[in-house]
């Protein structure tokens, strides 16, 4: 793999344009980043099976496709670990080569794996006395020789991208809050019902795998050799949504609210990779220190009224749809992008929505680097 040829320098000049839209403060141009997963191997011409499946290789592609792509700012993250992706949710992924045709992306396969009894293992045990056996005998996933393996991929991950001056812009340590892995192992259909019928059931569970939560997240910053650049919370079904004001007071915020303050207390940006729509509840964010938070939307959320409401506040980032990736024109990239930029101003980190679809056109994923070069 070719290095450019002071990728140092490449790497503090990208590394300064995100800190720069972090702070509010003006960069030389807008910063332009990806989150690009399964685009990768797609990209590159990679088997999307071993992609799928080995994490190395998986860190090893990533860095050959933004060697390709030396517009981009940064990567969102360093490898993809769709197993461990679904594990965090109580669910299996279908992968190429095991579930799916060769070339398929990943798909997660939801069904109901947790029982109602689970929610009282749950509240006696803390949530690594259940999950860590509950993984193996019910996802196939030993997570004491699995946890290793990741940090290792990570670490050859960022630190391939780094040769070629490239930021790794995030890292996931867990899986958001407590609703967002209980949801999805008893489906959100049952989980609905769940609160309506035994909320108490449900609070006891999440207020005993939160603090859990937490101390791996401080515990993984503490110990890592570099601390990252931000801290990923990914949130999907924490939405508003799908929950009136009062159930996502009590079932949502507290524990959303703890996560990103112990993230800031640590001295790490929170990467806020809020999915589905946010638009009642942005109000809210404005609680977190400036500058201490970076607000991802995934084209569900009015990205442009987060930057009325947040814009004095915290970064934003977005919001390329994936159906203009996938099925645009690099002309209508462009302009969808350029138009972006103009609104948003400084404090703005163009990206794709949630993540680069894998069937992205080359030619659409220039262009958006493009409208940031220009």
């Amino acid at each position: 793999m070719a290095a450019p040829a002071n990728p140092g320098e490449a790497y503090g000049r990208r590394l300064a344009r995100l800190k720069a839209a972090v702070a509010l403060e003006k960069p030389d141009r807008t910063p332009v980043i990806s989150w690009s997963d399964a685009f990768c191997a797609n990209h590159i011409g990679a088997p999307m099976s071993r992609f799928s499946s080995e994490l190395m290789y998986s860190a090893e592609v990533t860095a050959r496709s933004f060697e390709l792509l030396p517009g981009f700012d940064a990567a969102e993250m360093a490898v993809a670990e769709p197993d461990w992706v679904a594990a965090v949710f109580l669910s299996k992924m279908k992968i190429a080569g095991r579930d799916l045709p060769e070339g398929a992306p990943w798909m997660v396969d939801e069904q109901e794996r947790m029982t109602e009894a689970d929610y009282d293992v749950i509240a006696q045990r803390g949530w690594f006395g259940f999950f860590v056996p509950w993984a193996k005998e019910h996802l196939g996933v030993d997570v004491p020789s699995y946890v290793p393996q990741s940090i290792a991929a990570r670490m050859e991950g960022t630190k391939r991208l780094a040769a070629l001056g490239i930021p790794t812009f995030t890292i996931a340590l867990g899986g958001g809050t407590p609703l967002e892995a209980l949801s999805a192992g008893r489906t959100m259909a049952r989980f609905v019902r769940d609160i309506h019928r035994m909320p108490d059931r449900v609070q006891a569970a999440m207020d005993a795998t939160h603090p859990q939560m937490i101390g791996i997240i401080k515990q993984a910053i503490r110990e890592s050799p570099v601390k990252p650049f931000s801290v990923f919370i990914g949130l999907a079904r924490s939405s508003p949504e799908f929950w009136g004001p009062k159930l996502w007071e009590r079932f949502v915020w507290p524990y959303m609210k703890s996560m990103i303050e112990a993230i800031v207390e640590e001295g790490v940006v929170a990467n806020l990779h809020f999915d589905s729509c946010w638009d009642r509840e942005l109000p809210r964010l404005r609680e977190f220190p400036k500058g201490s938070c970076v607000f991802a939307c995934d084209h569900a959320t009015d990205i442009r009224l987060a930057k009325k409401i947040l814009g004095d506040r915290m970064c934003i980032k977005g919001d390329v749809p994936s159906a203009l990736l996938a099925f645009g024109t690099p002309d209508q990239v462009r302009a969808y992008c350029k138009a972006l930029i103009a609104d948003m101003g400084d404090g703005f980190i163009l990206s794709p929505a949630c993540t680069m679809p894998a069937n992205a056109k080359l030619e659409n994923v220039m262009a958006m680097i493009e409208a940031v070069e220009a």
